[in-house]
């Protein structure tokens, strides 16, 4: 079941990118815009998607009252007294609204339904974020995840658009000078509420120990996975703009691509991240649910854990750099993206070796 739920949590990210995306890019200008408008039949499908993805939660909890009178009993008690239930319908309300007002009307022509739309997505975040963890430790918690999440897709969802439904880039640079600005704004913000999130589960000074536990190792990952997106993000948004700038012979679309690929082991890291259980008092976790079995591999006995590297440790460490290099090394050779995204891959897998070798 847990990983059914990563599953259905992973394709809900990529639903509310795909629906971010597609509205803010209808307020673009025609000239920044480097592809057609998006298919409604996206819309449409994405908006279902966020329908069934977000209901995988209510499901599991469902089946956990099955031995005490069956599954449709147990998800008629889920929908009916729990907040997870409630918060559920009042989406599956908002989805229905939003879905006959997309089907009838063009919400990507005229700005105002372009505007009504991109609010009826808020308002699923919102709902979403209602009954997210950090929404039961204080009531800025469901802002920092509405707005953590909207950042993510926000960013995300007008590249996977850009890089994947461009068929030219003739309108390449003018899109940059539209989306780099967007994209650094979205990325503070990003990287903003999610240090606002973490100081409301942990202790940030202890946030080395958190890498005992499965949450800890998830959080780890998706630091990991984030620098190299900065990356590649450099490369897009202004080595690209330079080259363009130049006239010089250069496609975008596979960089972009390869950038959009690290967003959605983002979203898997994410995905991870919100099944484990937050570290509050990390001793109290380790008893009840023990230390990450990735951990134990490096480290075995926690009682020990400390930061000491080692001559292999770095080594890694250095070789991590070394991969970090080849990221923007591999665009000015003008190589394949696949070898800096390699490089990116390498990077993730040396610095983590690294760091747990150091424990």
């Amino acid at each position: 079941m847990t990983a059914f739920l990563l599953v259905c949590k992973f394709f809900l990210y990529l639903c509310y990118a795909v629906l971010i995306g597609t509205f803010t890019m209808a307020f673009a200008k025609e000239e920044n815009k480097p592809f057609a408008l998006v298919p409604k039949r996206w819309i449409l499908l994405s908006t279902l998607g966020v329908a069934v993805f977000s209901f995988a939660p209510i499901v599991e909890l469902a089946f956990r009252f099955f031995d005490a009178g069956g599954f449709y009993i147990g998800l008629v008690r889920v929908l009916g007294e729990f907040e997870i239930g409630q918060a559920y319908v009042l989406t599956f309300v908002i989805i229905v609204m939003f879905y006959l007002f997309a089907a009838f009307l063009p919400v990507q022509e005229n700005k105002q339904y372009t505007a009504i739309a991109l609010f009826f997505v808020l308002l699923m975040i919102f709902s979403h974020s209602a009954v997210s963890h950090a929404a039961t430790l204080s009531p800025l918690g469901m802002l920092y995840h509405a707005a953590h999440v909207l950042a993510m897709c926000l960013w995300s969802g007008v590249l996977f658009l850009a890089g994947w439904l461009a068929k030219d880039t003739g309108k390449w640079l003018r899109f940059l000078k539209w989306y780099t600005p967007l994209a650094i704004t979205s990325v503070f913000f990003v990287a903003f509420t999610g240090f606002l999130l973490m100081t409301m589960v942990m202790n940030i000074p202890q946030y080395p120990k958190t890498w005992q536990l499965n949450y800890g190792q998830a959080l780890l990952m998706k630091h990991l996975i984030f620098i190299p997106i900065l990356f590649f993000a450099f490369i897009n948004g202004f080595l690209m703009k330079i080259l363009l700038k130049k006239k010089k012979q250069a496609n975008p679309l596979p960089w972009a691509k390869a950038e959009s690929l690290y967003v959605l082991l983002i979203f898997a890291a994410t995905g991870v991240l919100s099944e484990q259980e937050p570290p509050h008092v990390i001793e109290e976790t380790l008893k009840t649910s023990g230390p990450s079995p990735l951990f134990s591999l490096f480290a075995g006995n926690t009682a020990n854990a400390g930061f000491a590297p080692g001559f292999l440790a770095v080594f890694l460490f250095l070789l991590s750099t070394l991969f970090l290099f080849l990221i923007v090394f591999g665009f000015k050779r003008k190589s394949s993206p696949a070898v800096s995204f390699a490089a990116g891959a390498g990077f993730i897998l040396s610095a983590y070796f690294g760091i747990m070798l150091s424990i």
